[in-house]
């Protein structure tokens, strides 16, 4: 029996292997697109460039912060423009990867911000992982997620 699965196991890695090298590769110009968007992003939080923050993030978008509140994108956009509340001063943004799955994409990376929320200054590292999708053309953001690496 031993013998059988080792066989069928190679069987199974040669059709496997034929079929990865065989699969259409992710076009780069989708990943690099998506790592572009994320430092656009960046720098029209820290600029106030509203316009180009709707166009990237969906209406329908969803976040979770690093203290496990969520938020939608009309009650963060009003935190940071229209009530004031939330003073982005720095989003350094590295180590970004993007896996494109079709008309999907999940980006991860490490975000380096400070700032000020509701009168409390920040200056923090996070991980973020931010969900994508390509709707009439173009990458929007669907949802955000941000896990706390350290509060300094």
């Amino acid at each position: 029996m031993t013998g059988y699965l080792s066989a069928s196991l190679l069987a199974m890695s040669l059709v496997s292997a034929h079929v990865w090298s065989t699969a259409p590769a992710v076009p780069q110009d989708d990943q690099a697109a998506l790592l572009t968007l994320q430092q656009v992003l960046a720098k029209a939080w820290m600029s106030g460039d509203r316009a180009t923050i709707e166009r990237i993030i969906a209406q329908d978008w969803r976040s979770t912060g690093p203290d496990g509140r969520m938020a939608d994108r009309a009650s963060v956009l009003a935190e940071v423009f229209d009530k004031g509340i939330h003073k982005i001063r720095k989003l350094d943004i590295d180590d970004v990867s993007a896996r494109v799955f079709g008309d999907a994409a999940v980006v991860t990376g490490r975000t380096q911000a400070s700032g000020e929320f509701d009168g409390s200054s920040y200056d923090v590292v996070i991980r973020f992982t931010d969900t994508f999708v390509r709707r009439d053309g173009r990458w929007q953001a669907v949802a955000s997620h941000a896990s706390m690496l350290t509060a300094r």
